[in-house]
């Protein structure tokens, strides 16, 4: 179970495999203690993934906020919104979190659907069937539907219904669960995998593949712009700001960089907005541990630790002599003013670090045979 990695992707898959299982047992192929004993096996191994992984822990895990903020709007499966080149240019958002329920269908699926959804009018017949294969993927979607708008209903830009304004039940997501935009995945998958579903089994099978090909083309053509943005993202590079060889030999005299503050902690850090990434860069190519870092979201407990104890440690104690710091100025000279005394600090290509190891008496020499 992915619960560990992704807790909305694996709170996805097990709810489309529940419903697949529910479909099952009204096909009458599964005997309902079958359907039970299967449903029931995959929460249990979710549910114990989750606890392993600190998620069902009170307190593991901060109250971030984001709830309502991250969703999904009612106008996102025809909005592009601004990835580059679009046929189509729906292009609203209610706020800026609502990227998290990017679920764009495309011109081509869109077209697609259009077309089957009415051919499927007109034809007025239904196959139960059908009905009762899809019946419980349907109210699945449903469910995803729900969460990934939210409680915060919005069209384009306008809000038409906020069910809970008083955010009282904002809490019970905020903790694993605040970008709930990110359910409209499932919502987009179940709708893709309709549409081509509905193609093949309400047209003869040459006509089916005519028009999936000819929404392929509108497909490719109309996610261009999107293709292009995802491909400069992944591939961008970043310069970094070392230039002395010290840098690359960290690893070989200390087992931890020490960024001091660190960059989650929300002070002046090291490195300004991109430190998180250039010391986190150093550190992996160095094979050092290090305490700054940008994630999601930070317990308390882990912000305590590394915005007020890193610091006073650092300042009221000598320094760890098998850690490298990089520090702001203030607390360089701090540490000068401390017990590890004047001299651990100097300057390394424009920043102030620190070692237990620099000798004293000469500021900018380096440690020990260096």
């Amino acid at each position: 179970c992915s619960v560990a990695i992704n807790p909305y992707l694996a709170l996805m898959t097990v709810a489309i495999l529940v419903s697949s299982i529910a479909a099952l047992f009204l096909l009458d192929r599964l005997s309902i203690r079958r359907a039970a004993a299967a449903a029931a096996g995959m929460a249990i191994t979710c549910l114990l993934a989750a606890w392993a992984a600190g998620l069902l822990t009170p307190g593991a895990m901060a109250q971030t906020g984001g709830f309502r903020l991250y969703s999904m709007g009612l106008l996102s499966f025809i909005s592009p919104i601004a990835f580059g080149f679009s046929l189509l240019r729906f292009r609203l958002l209610a706020t800026s979190g609502q990227l998290e329920g990017f679920v764009y269908l495309g011109a081509g699926m869109l077209g697609l659907g259009s077309a089957v959804a009415a051919f499927a009018v007109l034809r007025r017949r239904w196959d139960s069937d059908v009905i009762r294969r899809w019946a419980p993927l349907l109210v699945c979607a449903g469910v995803f539907a729900a969460l990934a708008l939210s409680t915060k209903i919005t069209l384009g830009t306008a809000v038409v219904a906020d069910l809970d304004p008083q955010e009282r039940i904002s809490g019970l997501f905020n903790n694993s669960f605040r970008a709930t935009g990110r359910f409209g995945w499932g919502l987009y998958y179940t709708a893709a995998a309709g549409i081509l579903y509905a193609a093949f089994r309400l047209w003869p099978r040459r006509a089916a593949l005519l028009a999936v090909f000819a929404a392929l083309v509108i497909q490719v053509v109309d996610t261009s712009g999107l293709r292009a943005y995802v491909h400069a993202s992944v591939s961008k590079s970043y310069a970094l700001p070392f230039r002395s060889g010290e840098w690359s030999s960290l690893g070989r005299r200390y087992r931890h960089l020490v960024v001091l503050p660190a960059w989650q902690c929300g002070l002046a850090t090291p490195g300004g907005d991109e430190g998180f990434r250039a010391f986190g860069l150093l550190a992996v190519s160095q094979e050092m541990t290090i305490n700054s870092y940008s994630s999601g979201r930070y317990s308390d407990r882990s912000l305590n630790e590394q915005c007020d104890a890193a610091v006073l440690r650092a300042t009221r104690e000598p320094l760890d002599p098998q850690s490298f710091y990089v520090v702001t100025r203030p607390i360089a000279a701090i540490i000068g003013r401390g017990p590890s005394g004047p001299g651990h600090c100097r300057q390394l290509d424009g920043f102030d670090v620190c070692a237990a190891d620099f000798r004293a008496e000469g500021e900018g020499k380096g440690p020990p045979g260096s």
